[in-house]
């Protein structure tokens, strides 16, 4: 679901997009639902001192022309790569550019497998990358290794030829 929300020139939420409520509630905000947010200021919302300096940046960047940043904005059941994109007129608008629902902890009787190049591991909703799964508490024993689909096209294409000569 892609919204936006627009600030006026003191960095108050002047108006959000007609989805907005929709969008908040779907990811555990009901505090922060339009009637809530609009007036005030951006920084309410905002946790951390380096989030605000990277945001200040960015919104005086976009003063010259459009700002767009891929970012991660992980909801409490999905994994979602969003595209944040600031314009000159203080719009800020969030593109979702790729969701997945958020993986299970594996079974404990499941052996879950690692891909010996690139470090992924097979979920039930995919092969997913480790910073992903390290929420999850996974015994050394239970992992066993093999290749994911993608690094195998690889290696049929002959990607992988520098890492054979290499040992």
């Amino acid at each position: 679901m892609d919204y936006w929300y627009r600030l006026d020139s003191q960095d108050r939420i002047s108006a959000v997009s007609e989805n907005f409520d929709q969008f908040s509630r779907d990811n555990g905000g009901p505090e922060q639902l339009s009637r809530e947010v609009l007036g005030r200021p951006l920084w309410d919302f905002v946790e951390g001192e380096d989030l605000r300096v990277f945001l200040k940046s960015i919104l005086e960047r976009a003063q010259q022309g459009t700002v767009r940043i891929p970012m991660r904005c992980d909801s409490p059941g999905q994994l979602r790569l969003l595209e944040m994109q600031v314009t000159p007129d203080r719009q800020i608008h969030f593109l979702e550019l790729k969701l997945r629902d958020r993986p299970e902890a594996p079974a404990e009787d499941r052996l879950v497998t690692m891909c010996s190049w690139c470090n992924t591991m097979e979920t039930e909703v995919g092969w997913l990358p480790l910073d992903l799964m390290a929420h999850f508490s996974v015994p050394s024993e239970k992992i066993t290794h093999g290749i994911c689909p993608q690094c195998e096209v690889a290696f049929e294409n002959g990607e992988f030829d520098h890492l054979e000569s290499g040992f």
